[in-house]
């Protein structure tokens, strides 16, 4: 089979579908079936829908008067430019601010303090009993 008659389909039906070795639906993630199988099931009266293969959530009901005349809107590169402005950055909301101390710096700066005022007492002292 040649790949350009390979499409993206879905089916929803829950029955045995003969075309396609009897394997029993639905199938749920779209899959690559050739057209001859699916004007098959189509004429068997399966529920199908064919998918846009850069974008699989936007989908078309397959039927006998839209089979061949089936088109998406998104292309490729439409697809990815819809995904990049769903994505919004908004940097000028951001403040930067440096990073709050944390406690352990803040008792580290206790303790210098504190081994200083220790240091000079001591040195007081040492100088007082001369």
């Amino acid at each position: 089979m040649k790949k350009s008659n390979m499409h993206l389909y879905t089916v929803l039906d829950p029955r045995p579908i003969e075309c396609l070795g009897g394997i029993c639906g639905p199938i749920q993630h779209p899959t690559e079936i050739s057209e001859s199988d699916i004007i098959l099931m189509i004429r068997d009266g399966f529920t199908v829908y064919q998918h846009n293969p850069h974008n699989l959530r936007e989908k078309v009901k397959v039927t006998r008067l839209n089979f061949n005349s089936i088109t998406f809107k998104t292309s490729r590169y439409d697809g990815f430019k819809t995904r990049a402005l769903n994505k919004e950055v908004r940097s000028e909301d951001k403040k930067v601010s440096a990073p709050a101390p944390r406690k352990e710096e803040k008792k580290k700066k206790g303790t210098d303090t504190e081994t200083k005022e220790i240091e000079k007492v001591t040195s007081q002292d040492f100088e007082s009993n001369k």
